[in-house]
């Protein structure tokens, strides 16, 4: 698909961007060269990449994540890039970012991760899109999965929100950035709640709060909402060990699709409210 295309769910893709001077050192990183800035924040910096011997392709199918260019507390970036990438080291999902490479000593520590097409949850909600309740449902599901490997490996996530959410054009959902992501204080809370494992429970019990505002499906009956908002409640409870862990989760969302999938729709970024098409849930 080229750049500035429109998938088959409506949804623009941003073009491919051209290389630019503005990058770090020469332009190459180990075997990477680096083209345009996609962000710049406080704690890092995200640059369209290729193999370095690939100078004249207009493909730019990797993100390389640097470390902010502003001086500040460059020691605590360089620490977020190493739990990024010894996390994603630990936990694979078809949900959660990978690592392609990564080097994360030296002057100018860097990881690199394949791009992916699509737009954030934050931006999708922010363009006013309203997704039906069983797609709102998916996607915290896929989170969930994606937290639950996190778990299994040992690990909590830490940051999940809407802003680390990645939803593709398809609808797959992607969560993002580990730089948060650290070691559980008791591993056998994958099996029973503990305290941080519970604490991505609750992030992820107000992004399906969140989601529940935007959905098309909100001026329902408050009975036919009512299995949801016990759900959010169980994940929200002041006792961290009353909420459900993320395998429990995933399941019980999974019902819930079942039940509310009556007219399963596909994400429409360009609608506000959208018209219903066939969509079967992700694995």
């Amino acid at each position: 698909m080229k750049a500035g295309s429109t998938g088959s769910t409506g949804l623009t893709l941003r073009a491919v961007p051209e290389p630019t001077d503005s990058v770090p050192g020469s332009g190459v990183l180990g075997i990477w060269r680096l083209g345009a800035c996609l962000h710049a924040g406080p704690r890092s910096q995200h640059w369209a990449a290729q193999p370095a011997d690939a100078r004249g392709n207009p493909r730019w199918d990797y993100v390389v994540r640097t470390l902010p260019k502003q001086p500040g507390d460059r020691e605590a970036a360089r620490a977020g890039l190493r739990r990024f990438a010894e996390a994603a080291a630990l936990a694979q999902d078809r949900h959660l970012v990978c690592v392609t490479d990564a080097a994360c000593e030296g002057n100018e520590p860097f990881l690199v991760m394949p791009r992916l097409t699509g737009r954030t949850l934050n931006e999708a909600l922010a363009a006013n899109y309203r997704p039906p309740l069983a797609v709102a449902l998916w996607w915290v599901r896929q989170a969930a999965q994606a937290a639950a490997a996190l778990h299994r490996a040992g690990l909590m996530h830490g940051d999940i929100r809407p802003e680390t959410a990645w939803v593709a054009p398809d609808g797959t959902l992607t969560l993002l950035d580990l730089s948060s992501a650290v070691p559980l204080t008791d591993p056998a809370g994958v099996s029973e709640p503990s305290p941080t494992t519970a604490d991505d429970l609750a992030a992820l019990g107000h992004l399906l709060w969140n989601l529940l505002a935007y959905t098309c499906d909100r001026s329902a009956q408050t009975a036919r909402l009512e299995p949801v908002a016990d759900l959010i409640a169980e994940t929200l409870a002041p006792d961290p060990h009353a909420r459900p862990t993320a395998t429990q989760l995933v399941e019980r969302l999974e019902c819930l699709e079942l039940v509310y999938l009556g007219r399963h729709i596909r994400p429409e970024w360009g609608s506000a409210v959208t018209e219903p098409t066939e969509l079967r849930p992700a694995a």
